[in-house]
Parts: structure tokens; C-alpha cells; sequence
């Protein structure tokens, strides 16, 4: 009697696992779909508004029949001084101005200048004079650095600031010469240049726009 008492738990034990694990497999196929609450209404933005109404960008955020966007082009040559670390630059930067306005002046990014003495920054930095301008000419003008008038240039911060000897009309280019030089700090304050017992990973290193 043990033995026919014993063979039908043991059956039972077997089996009752897989028929449970059929049980759930069973659950997951044929479980209704949860429907998931409906979030409350996005408040769309009036830059997005005006975006679509000026047709720069559709509904669906893709770009619409008016979207424009600027261009420009750099032909460099530049030299690195490994024991100065010095580099020192000469560029022919041409601006494509593809936008519906005429453009009285540039701007031009100078990134290296967050490591000037008196910049404005989050955290100490290696202290360099950032990038000096030496010269801006466009064709046969040279542009004298000033502020307002015409044909000048100012550097606010790491701001580079043209203001253009003519208007730059919709659709039109220009091309600056501009000579420069820059001393690459040891760490940079972004953590992505910098230089080691010789070797140099460069960045941000010319003006661009």
C-alpha cells in the first residue's frame, strides 16, 4: 500500500510545474491588450506655432517648403609649434547666406577664449591669451578692429563680431581672410584637447561660424 500511495504524488509533483508554467504561457497570448490612459494635452509652443505659419517647418516637425539653414566653408593652413604650443593660422572662411535676410554684420565663434585671465567660467581653467586676431580683410578692405562702424570687428568674450563694410544680401556670399594664432593649453576646459609629453589632440582651434 506505500507504494500505490507514493506514485500517484509523485506524478502529481512532476507534472504540476509544467502545467503551471503552461498556465501563464496561456495568460500572456491570450490577455486583452491594456489600453493605457490618454496623457493630458501638450501645450504646443508659439515659436512652433509661428514655425508652421511661416511654413520652416510642418506639423510633424519636418522641415516645410521655406525651411533655410547657413552654410559656410574654410580653406586653412595652420602650424603647430611643439615647443611653444603655439598655433598660429591663416583661413579663407566663405559664409553662404541662405536665409530671406540681408545680413549687416557675423558672428564668429572663438571657443579657446573661455581660458583668458579674466573669462567668465564655471570652473579654474589653464590660463592662455586665447585665440589673437591679427588680421580680418575681405577682398582688398581691411576691417579695423572697433565697434559700430562698418568694416570692423570686435571679440566680446569668445564672441568674434563683424561688422560687414557692405550688406550681405539673401542668397549672396562672402569670404574672409583672417589670420590667428593660439596657444593650446595643456587641459582644456572641456576635457577635449589638450597636450601631453608631446602629443596634442587640438580642438576648437580656428574661428569658425
Amino acid at each position: 500500500m506505500k507504494h500505490f500511495l507514493l506514485i500517484p504524488f509523485l506524478v502529481l509533483f512532476t507534472f504540476q510545474p509544467v502545467f503551471a508554467q503552461q498556465v501563464l504561457f496561456d495568460d500572456e497570448v491570450e490577455s486583452p491588450h491594456i489600453n493605457r490612459p490618454i496623457p493630458y494635452p501638450i501645450d504646443v509652443p508659439d515659436n512652433f506655432l509661428l514655425a508652421i505659419l511661416g511654413e520652416t517647418r510642418t506639423e510633424t516637425g519636418e522641415p516645410g517648403p521655406n525651411y533655410w539653414q547657413q552654410y559656410a566653408q574654410y580653406e586653412i593652413d595652420a602650424t603647430l609649434d611643439p615647443d611653444t604650443k603655439m598655433l598660429t593660422g591663416v583661413m579663407q572662411a566663405t559664409y553662404f547666406n541662405n536665409s530671406p535676410h540681408n545680413l549687416n554684420s557675423l558672428n564668429m565663434e572663438l571657443a579657446l577664449n573661455v581660458h583668458q585671465e579674466d573669462a567668465i567660467r564655471l570652473r579654474n581653467q589653464d590660463i592662455t591669451d586665447g585665440k589673437v586676431i591679427h588680421r580680418i580683410a575681405i577682398g582688398d578692405h581691411e576691417l579695423t578692429e572697433g565697434w559700430l562702424d562698418d568694416g570692423t570687428w570686435l571679440i566680446d568674450g569668445t564672441q568674434l563680431i563683424i561688422r560687414l563694410p557692405e550688406t550681405l544680401e539673401s542668397g549672396e556670399n562672402i569670404t574672409l581672410h583672417i589670420e590667428w594664432e593660439t596657444e593650446i593649453p595643456q587641459r582644456g576646459a572641456s576635457g577635449r584637447m589638450g597636450w601631453d609629453e608631446g602629443v596634442f589632440f587640438v580642438g576648437y582651434w580656428y574661428p569658425h561660424f
